[in-house]
């Protein structure tokens, strides 16, 4: 059974899956035994679909607890981590923060990806922003790399609970990490300094904002309302009506309004539409629908594989990736660098590897490989290949340069925990940064001050501060990471 959902009508659940839930409660209530349930459940993966879809319509702990039993009866968890990430926020919304961290506990160490670690982090900051940062202050130390999904719910704790300190260093570290020019972090930051009553410090994050979509401006539109700037309001409002093109609504009416005769670019639009906007679950879905309409999708369908690595949809992502090599798009340049990223981001690095050998390479494969293998234990690789990328000709750009660094200060960090008195790797970030071709931009400089910062480089620190003072005199969190 696939479970369709229709996100563009937003039809309610299908009947069946409440049949189905209803059999679970009915089943658990008396006590029965599960297995004639079990026995019609000849796929896992489309019966932990099912499931998946069921855990984030349980209106009660009840059906969730009943959801859960059958995913254990199931043997799907903890080996479903989608299921797994579902149920800790289900658990967390119903005040269950003690079940959310033993499901968790439960799984095993290697599927602990970032995606599962920003779960947790977003069920506990559900309780209090203590309860987020020491699940994120743990990430760290089990030496996950947090990406730019985990910050906003971090900094959502300390929004919620007003945590002007918290917040604050929750920014440097966004600073430091480059992760400050993601549009939902810095809407984040917008929303987080205007709950401690912080007027100045959110236009600055919004004017330092190099994009921004709807969100940053009506919040920002919003705070001068609040505060009484009321001309300043209305400037805003000009400005954003000139600069953010009124999408999704339209191009979701014109979508509906198709009916039998959408084409193929009419599903890519709308699954791309979906997908840059963070409606992972969506674009997921219409790729389904598309297929269950007999449309075949192409190259460009393909490209919006991110999505699955955003769910940690693993399995979605393989089957994706079988169509493909199906329908002979696996050679296609930009294909390939979608896998490998899907692959990467979902942690299968093995995965990534494979399609990378099997591929035409451009700087992209590379960077998503040098990035990819810059947050593990592994982070060696990304060396290598960062070396093998100059050897067979290519120049490396910014993300590459990022990516090492990233790799070095990782590096650094377990060969002091080993003790190795090999660790100071951060001269070689630096004369890396001397050798570029290209001008250093403020995120290479940051990411060298939050490098130092973390193995005390007060030799390097002073140096990578002067660059980025030069470029953004202006910016706070520099100062603050400097100082500390």
């Amino acid at each position: 059974m696939i479970f369709h959902w229709n996100v563009v009508k937003k039809e309610p659940l299908k009947l069946k899956l409440k049949l189905k839930l209803a059999s679970i409660t009915r089943a658990l209530s008396k006590g029965s035994d599960l297995s004639s349930l079990y026995s019609t459940s000849n796929n896992s993966e489309s019966e932990s679909e099912n499931l998946l879809q069921l855990s984030r319509h349980c209106h009660t702990l009840s059906q969730t607890k009943q959801v859960h039993a059958f995913a254990l009866l199931l043997g799907l968890l903890p080996r479903s981590i989608s299921l797994c990430a579902s149920l800790i926020l289900q658990y967390a919304s119903f005040a269950r923060p003690t079940a959310s961290l033993l499901l968790f506990q439960r799984t095993l160490p290697h599927s602990r990806t970032a995606f599962l670690w920003d779960t947790l982090i977003r069920a506990n900051s559900i309780a209090t922003v203590s309860n987020g940062f020491t699940a994120y202050n743990a990430m760290v130390r089990a030496g996950v790399q947090p990406d730019e999904c985990t910050y906003p719910f971090v900094l959502k704790g300390c929004s919620d609970f007003v945590e002007l300190h918290k917040g604050k260093e929750v920014h440097g570290v966004v600073v430091k990490l480059g992760f400050h020019g993601d549009v939902f972090v810095g809407n984040t930051l917008l929303t987080f300094y205007g709950n401690c009553g912080l007027f100045r410090d959110a236009m600055k994050v919004f004017d330092e904002m190099p994009e921004r979509d709807k969100d940053s401006w009506n919040t920002v539109i919003g705070l001068c309302s609040l505060h009484g700037v009321y001309d300043q309001a209305r400037w805003f409002f000009r400005a954003m009506v000139a600069a953010v093109p009124p999408v999704e609504p339209d191009l979701c009416v014109a979508f509906n309004k198709m009916g039998g005769r959408r084409s193929i670019v009419s599903w890519n639009a709308m699954i791309a539409n979906f997908a840059q906007n963070r409606l992972e679950f969506e674009a997921v879905e219409l790729v389904r629908q598309m297929q269950a309409k007999g449309e075949t999708p192409n190259n460009v369908t393909f490209t919006n594989l991110p999505a699955c690595a955003r769910l940690g949809f693993l399995n979605v992502g393989k089957e994706i990736h079988a169509r493909i090599i199906w329908v002979g798009s696996a050679l296609d340049l930009f294909v390939s660098n979608a896998l490998t990223d899907m692959y990467s981001k979902c942690g299968c690095l093995n995965l990534a590897l494979n399609v990378f050998n099997i591929s035409v390479r451009d700087e992209v494969s590379y960077n998503v490989l040098i990035i990819g293998y810059s947050r593990t234990n592994d982070c060696s690789e990304s060396l290598s290949f960062f070396s093998e990328m100059r050897f067979s000709g290519m120049s490396p750009d910014i993300v590459s340069f990022m990516g090492v660094i990233a790799a070095c200060a990782n590096l650094a960090s377990i060969r002091q925990r080993q003790r190795d008195p090999r660790a100071g790797l951060m001269e070689e970030a630096a004369d890396l940064i001397r050798g570029l071709s290209i001008e250093p931009d403020t995120n290479i400089w940051g990411a060298l001050l939050g490098a130092c910062r973390i193995h005390g480089n007060i030799e390097l620190g002073p140096w990578a501060a002067e660059h980025l003072f030069k470029l953004k005199p202006q910016h706070c969190g520099y100062y603050i990471l400097l100082s500390n």
